[in-house]
């Protein structure tokens, strides 16, 4: 996924972008969800149950879920009824999160903790996780395949890594903020692709790799993973 413009280019586009979604997400806590009240009152809620949806994927009666770009409170959620559940929230700006959830004394039931999508392997072990999610964030991220590729790299054999995304969000956003990407389903594959930049056909790059499914609806693509 190098061509010009370069991956470094990329990253130093996203850090100096970063501050927009920070001030997002103020307006986010403060108001209590911006026109998302529920999506808030959700995120906050420690009995939340998990999404069904996400329970279809996984195997085993417990279960370890990673949440990527979990923002400052985790969307997944806090308890499986019957199961074991331990849920892990990582944001490259999760210092930035716990200063305004202090800020406006909003209590998280998951505390998100700092690291990047494209360097997960660097806190956490290799085939530690039964599921790898992101939802609506990787499109926001420097480097989305490699972010992909980590989070593959921390989930276990037989688990998956699950992918939802606003199709083309970079193009609708004017590539602005954080939207440097578009996410897109063409002939049953995922590619991502930039302005300048190649595509890639991620469904092709990591076929080897895991059992890819993806599906489009509403404007939303959904991409499932199953670890080989």
């Amino acid at each position: 996924m190098s061509s010009n413009p370069s991956i470094e280019d990329s990253h130093k586009l996203w850090s100096s972008r970063l501050h927009t979604e920070v001030l997002f997400w103020e307006r986010w806590i403060k108001t209590g969800g911006l026109n998302w009240p529920g999506d808030f009152q959700w995120r906050t809620n420690p009995n939340s149950q998990l999404q069904p949806e996400l329970a279809a994927l996984l195997q085993s009666p417990t279960a370890k879920i990673i949440d990527v770009g979990a923002g400052p409170l985790t969307s997944v959620g806090k308890e499986w009824k019957g199961h074991k559940l331990e849920v892990t929230a990582v944001d490259p700006l999760a210092e930035e999160f716990s200063s305004l959830l202090l800020k406006y004394n909003v209590v998280a039931p998951v505390q998100t903790v700092k690291a990047e999508a494209e360097a997960l392997s660097d806190f956490f072990l290799e085939d530690s996780f039964d599921l790898a999610m992101a939802r609506n964030c990787l499109d926001h991220s420097y480097d989305p395949f490699l972010a992909i590729r980590q989070m593959l790299l921390v989930t276990k054999a037989g688990g998956t890594v699950y992918l939802k995304h606003l199709v083309d969000e970079g193009a609708r956003e004017g590539y602005g903020g954080l939207h440097q990407w578009d996410f897109a389903e063409q002939a049953g594959d995922f590619v991502i692709s930039a302005p300048a930049r190649a595509p890639v056909n991620v469904s092709q790059e990591l076929g080897g790799v895991s059992d890819i499914s993806v599906s489009s609806s509403g404007g939303w693509i959904t991409v499932v993973m199953r670890k080989r």
